[in-house]
C-alpha cells in the first residue's frame, strides 16, 4: 500500500511540475462580436500564448517565462458597445519550479492534485476493503476488521465525492478553481454529516438509555461507562459541528479568515463522518 501511495504522490508532483508552467483563464463571452485585450505588468515573467472564443467562452492561455511576480488583466469587449466588457484581474507569481501560482490559492496544474487525492482515496478503499474481505472469514469480530471496514466506507465515500468533483471540473473548465473545488469538498462532507445527525442522535439516545439501565442493574463498570462516553462524544461532536457550520457558513471568498473557517469546518465534519463510519462498522461486525 505504501508503494502505491508513493507512486501516486510522485506522479502528482511530476505532472504538476510538468504542466504548472501553463495557466488558462476562461471568461464568459455572450457578445455577438468581441475583441480581446491583455495587459501584463512584467511581460518577462509571464506571456499569453493563445486566446480564442468557442461556445460562448473566451480562453486565454498563459505561460511562465521566469521566476517573478506580475499582474495581468484580460478583457473581452463588445464590438457593438465598448462599455460592455468583461474581464479578470490576477496577481501571479512564477515559482522557482516554474509553476504559476495565482493569488487566491490557485495554481497551474491543480487538476492533477485533485486527481492525485482521488487516486489516494480510491487506493485506500480498495486496499482496506480487500483486507476486510479476507479478515472477515476468520477474524470477523476483531478490532482490525472493524477498523478496515470503517476506513473502507469512509474512503469509498471520499473517492465518490472527488470523482464527482473531477467530473464537474472537466465539464465546466475554468468555472471553478482549486480553492473552490476543495471548498465544495468540505461542503459535501458537511452535508453528509448534517443528514446523518438525526440517526446519530437516535443512536446516542438508545445507547445512553441502555447503559444507564445496565448501571442500575450491574453498578458502575468501565464497559457501561464507555457507552455513556460514546454517547457524550456523539452529542458533543454534533453540537460542535453545528456551531462550526453556523460560525463559518459557506463562502466562495478566499480571504484568510474564510479559508481558515472552511478548513476547520471540513476537518471537523470529516472526522465526525469517519467516526460515524466506524460506528456503522462496529454494529456490522458485532
Amino acid at each position: 500500500m505504501i508503494s502505491a501511495y508513493a507512486a501516486v504522490i510522485l506522479f502528482t508532483v511530476i505532472m504538476i511540475l510538468a504542466t504548472g508552467r501553463n495557466y488558462t483563464v476562461y471568461i464568459s463571452n455572450t457578445y455577438e462580436g468581441s475583441t480581446t485585450e491583455i495587459e501584463c505588468s512584467d511581460e518577462g515573467v509571464i506571456e499569453c500564448t493563445e486566446s480564442g472564443t468557442e461556445n460562448g467562452i473566451t480562453k486565454f492561455r498563459f505561460r511562465a517565462l521566469k521566476p517573478g511576480k506580475a499582474e495581468f488583466k484580460a478583457w473581452v469587449t463588445s464590438n457593438e458597445n465598448e462599455l460592455n466588457r468583461t474581464g479578470v484581474f490576477f496577481d501571479c507569481t512564477v515559482l522557482p519550479s516554474g509553476v504559476i501560482y495565482i493569488e487566491g490559492y490557485d495554481f497551474g496544474g491543480h487538476q492533477f492534485l485533485l486527481a492525485g487525492i482521488f487516486l489516494l482515496t480510491l487506493i485506500t478503499f480498495i486496499m482496506t476493503f480487500r483486507q476486510f474481505f479476507y479478515r472477515k472469514k476468520s477474524l470477523f469480530f476483531s478490532y482490525k476488521t472493524v477498523l478496515d471496514l470503517g476506513l473502507a466506507i469512509f474512503s469509498g465515500l471520499m473517492s465518490i465525492m472527488y470523482f464527482g468533483l473531477i467530473t464537474g471540473y472537466f465539464l465546466l473548465p475554468g468555472r471553478i478553481d482549486s480553492w473552490q473545488v476543495f471548498n465544495f469538498a468540505g461542503i459535501i462532507t458537511s452535508f453528509i454529516f448534517i443528514i446523518s445527525i438525526p440517526l446519530v442522535i437516535i443512536f446516542a439516545g438508545f445507547l445512553s438509555v441502555s447503559n444507564i439501565s445496565l448501571i442500575r442493574h450491574e453498578g458502575f463498570r468501565r464497559n457501561n461507562l464507555f457507552g455513556l462516553l460514546i454517547s457524550a462524544v456523539l452529542a458533543g461532536g454534533s453540537a460542535i459541528c453545528i456551531i462550526m457550520l453556523i460560525a463559518f457558513p459557506n463562502s466562495t471568498s478566499n480571504s484568510a479568515g474564510d479559508v481558515l473557517g472552511a478548513v476547520l469546518r471540513a476537518s471537523i465534519s470529516s472526522a465526525f463522518v469517519y467516526f460515524e463510519c466506524l460506528l456503522f462498522s462496529t454494529q456490522f461486525c458485532t
